[in-house]
């Protein structure tokens, strides 16, 4: 039984991990919280709210300064360096995030999802600023 909205948009969001926003029902998303849909609809009038308020909390907080930098830096390359890791780090937390409650992947489908991961080299980054 969900009791605060914080749980709601926590169990919401295993839903929207599980299927797309137009599948995921208001009565889907009342059903994985437990509760009927006007306990849903009374943290959030509408679906898009809900959404919102996941993206919020599971993506969009995630990406704050504090998250991304370890602390002041001295050049822009340091700077830099800092921002993709911390960006990096952000993508592997939410990957987890993802994995705990998500059934891993065919083989062919990881398959693919390796191939367009490594088609990017993520250890080599430059950048070329015009003199």
């Amino acid at each position: 039984m969900i009791t605060n909205r914080e749980e709601v948009i926590d169990k919401a969001f295993k839903v929207f991990l599980r299927m797309n926003y137009e599948k995921a029902s208001i009565s889907t998303l009342a059903k994985a919280c437990g509760v009927v849909k006007t306990g849903v609809v009374y943290y959030f009038p509408h679906k898009l709210d809900l959404f919102m308020a996941v993206a919020d909390k599971y993506v969009i907080q995630m990406q704050t300064p504090a998250n991304k930098f370890a602390g002041p830096t001295e050049t822009l390359a340091e700077f830099i360096e800092q921002y993709v890791a911390g960006v990096s780090a952000v993508m592997n937390h939410i990957t987890k995030l993802k994995t705990a409650i998500l059934p891993p992947m065919s083989s062919n489908r990881y398959n693919a999802v390796q191939m367009i991961m490594n088609a990017v080299p993520t250890s080599i980054i430059s950048i070329s600023f015009p003199k």
